[in-house]
């Protein structure tokens, strides 16, 4: 039994010294706030890219009636993404529900004063009577089939359109921000590869739309005319500001984010909150894409109807 407690006391003793050991160790942190300033230097669109056939310049004039056709379905790489320029997005555009864009283009056609043959229409007929494209839009007297080889909605990459602007703050372990600190070298270069990790600045899509058309004269077979262009958004407000929170021990530092139990009720609500503003988030990118759309068709029509 003296044994036993004898055991029992030194075991308290040690809990004890490695009790006051680990708190003596959670004394030496310190901790840092930074607030990081990104600026985004405003994207401008790419001039198009196009090519006319002299055949093209001799009948421009003479080209009344359009028929339009989408791309031949689903493609797994896109121009851009096997360049390595952009990555997708939402995917093609057109590869799985082409009607919405589709219904841009030939009401745009139509504003431009040209007679225009549906997309549907085109490929519902050379289904059902298994011929191509062409042979259908001249049956139908078309002077030119309109390809649209690839519409994508596309997030282009800024990394090298980027200014960056560091604020350092004393911090505590609860994450309030007090008075300004002064950092070394070694431990200003670890916050501030915490900062860049952040999700706030680590993904920041800037919205773009890249079209591609082929035109082809209908009656000879020769494509007459190509087209493409990229246009990117014009950032109003062109900088984003967050703030991250790195602990530091011994010029070593971490990311410092303190766990705090949630409540299911709380767990829920912050779930609810998190998909709302996701929602909210991609409704916002789905209408700039659908305005870049329109504004990239409508170069397109110009410049094919101006030759």
């Amino acid at each position: 039994m003296k044994n036993l407690q004898r055991v029992k006391t030194i075991i308290t003793k040690v809990s004890l010294v490695a009790f006051f050991t680990l708190m003596s160790g959670c004394g030496s942190w310190n901790f840092y706030a930074v607030e990081s300033k990104i600026s985004i230097s405003e994207h401008q669109a790419k001039s198009a890219e196009i090519i006319k056939t002299d055949a093209y310049t001799r009948n421009v004039s003479k080209i009344h009636r359009i028929a339009v056709r989408a791309p031949d379905g689903c493609v797994n790489e896109t121009a851009s993404q096997s360049k390595g320029e952009a990555k997708s997005l939402q995917g093609v555009v057109l590869e799985s529900n082409c009607g919405h864009e589709m219904a841009i283009l030939e009401r745009s056609l139509a504003k431009a004063r040209y007679t225009v043959i549906s997309w549907k229409v085109l490929e519902s007929r050379a289904k059902k009577r298994k011929l191509a494209a062409i042979d259908i839009a001249k049956e139908m007297k078309a002077d030119i089939l309109l390809q649209i080889n690839s519409m994508e909605r596309l997030t282009t990459g800024s990394g090298a359109d980027l200014r960056w602007e560091y604020h350092f703050y004393k911090s505590d372990k609860d994450r309030s921000i007090k008075e300004p600190a002064k950092v070394n070298k070694k431990i200003k270069q670890q916050i501030i590869k915490h900062a860049h990790k952040s999700e706030a600045l680590n993904d920041m899509p800037m919205t773009s739309v890249n079209l591609n058309v082929t035109a082809t004269d209908v009656n000879t077979g020769e494509a007459v005319w190509f087209y493409e262009c990229t246009l990117a958004e014009k950032t109003e407000d062109n900088s984003v500001e967050t703030t991250s929170f790195s602990a530091c021990k011994k010029n070593v530092c971490k990311p410092w984010m303190p766990r705090v139990k949630k409540s299911r009720t709380e767990e829920l609500s912050s779930g609810t909150s998190y998909e709302t503003t996701r929602s909210a988030f991609e409704d916002g990118q789905r209408a700039k894409h659908n305005k870049l759309i329109k504004e990239l068709v409508a170069d397109m029509i110009k410049n094919f109807k101006n030759g």
